[in-house]
């Protein structure tokens, strides 16, 4: 199969969209006789992609210039020129969005964490736009979809929306997770699991966007973690928060296109006892994979697409939204109680990632539904 993998995100770049291009792209080429790359894709003219946003923030709004058709259509008559002098036998794209308009003779496939509409119900910048700039973004999201012969999502909930409120055909639509943006994991758990201390907890969290992403949650865990008698801190692999406390330890943002600041990651990942992401909103989490890597257990929110990516019970435990922290505290606090059943959850964690959190999991089956429509 020669696949052409077009994108407005630049695959050799590991910090462009968390990575996830460029991981796309590495799996994939190893399992295809040819991967052609189409990428960065440009949306048109930037300055006025610029004004305009500009125009909409006078007004007090939002504006996401790619959901426009102006833009949406520059991605596509970009990638359009490209793979047309390729003549690929299928077309991937990491987002719906060059899809719009483009007009190729071979399979189709978009491969994103979300659709607008699922975007819409969780992220602030969303809830801002105005209400003809949402229906403008919402028939540029079907058009896209229309045009994709397999649309794959990395969660269930993205894969629904796409279903249920653009009408994509139910056989058209693919729940394929996405793998751990960290390079190759650690052959076993078992060093991991001695590097953690008895008689403590070390949380951790990881990433920015501290509140929707449940940092203020977690601290409080901490906090109810150690009122009850097991001294916790909560290590954040991320930018500095909005707080101080004591039992707060802060790295900063650790880039994973530099290596010392990947390999710390990669320790943090590995001598933690939990991740605690008691996430408000979230497309996927691709964290959650990578934990999973490490035999880390990881502790979330039942919301958005975070059920594709803890296994309940198998590579965590999901708590409902808007779970208090006590209850969450004592959940981890039974668990690490229990030494054999935390120990059994790591190993599972584990378990999970080689049968389902990987890279190379996910691109075996995107070839094989292309195999199914070629």
């Amino acid at each position: 199969m020669h696949l052409a993998f077009v994108s407005q995100y630049d695959p050799a770049d590991l910090a462009s969209y968390s990575g996830i291009p460029h991981h796309m792209v590495r799996a994939l080429r190893q399992r295809v006789d040819r991967l052609s790359v189409v990428a960065p894709l440009a949306a048109g003219n930037r300055v006025a992609g610029r004004l305009a946003k500009l125009r909409h923030r006078v007004r007090g709004e939002g504006y996401s210039r790619q959901h426009t058709p102006a833009a949406a259509r520059a991605l596509s008559e970009s990638a359009a020129e490209a793979v047309r002098a390729l003549r690929p036998d299928a077309v991937l794209t990491p987002s719906t969005l060059p899809l719009y308009s483009l007009d190729v003779d071979c399979p189709t496939a978009c491969w994103p964490d979300a659709t607008f509409e699922a975007n819409l119900l969780f992220y602030p910048d969303f809830s801002i736009l105005s209400d003809a700039h949402i229906v403008e973004a919402h028939d540029v999201e079907r058009q896209a979809l229309s045009n994709a012969t397999l649309a794959l999502f990395a969660a269930r909930y993205a894969a629904d929306s796409a279903s249920g409120y653009y009408g994509v055909p139910e056989a058209a639509v693919h729940v394929v997770p996405y793998g751990a943006n960290l390079g190759r994991a650690p052959d076993d758990v078992e060093a991991g699991l001695a590097a953690r201390p008895d008689g403590e907890c070390r949380l951790l969290y990881v990433g920015s966007g501290w509140v929707r992403k449940g940092g203020d949650v977690a601290l409080r865990v901490a906090e109810e973690m150690t009122a009850a008698g097991l001294p916790t801190t909560l290590t954040v692999a991320g930018p500095p928060p909005p707080v101080r406390h004591p039992l707060l330890r802060v790295t900063g943002f650790l880039r994973k296109d530099v290596p010392v600041e990947r390999d710390r990651l990669r320790r943090l990942l590995a001598e933690s006892h939990v991740l605690c992401m008691p996430v408000r909103a979230e497309d996927y989490g691709c964290v959650f994979a990578e934990a999973a890597a490490f035999g880390l257990p990881s502790v979330a929110t039942r919301v958005g697409g975070v059920p594709s990516a803890v296994a309940d019970g198998e590579s965590g435990l999901l708590v409902p939204p808007r779970s208090r922290p006590q209850d969450i505290a004592a959940q981890v606090m039974d668990l690490l109680a229990d030494a054999e059943r935390y120990r059994q959850l790591c190993r599972s964690a584990r378990g999970w990632y080689e049968r389902v959190g990987n890279w190379d999991v996910a691109a075996d089956r995107v070839v094989g539904l292309f195999g199914e429509v070629a």
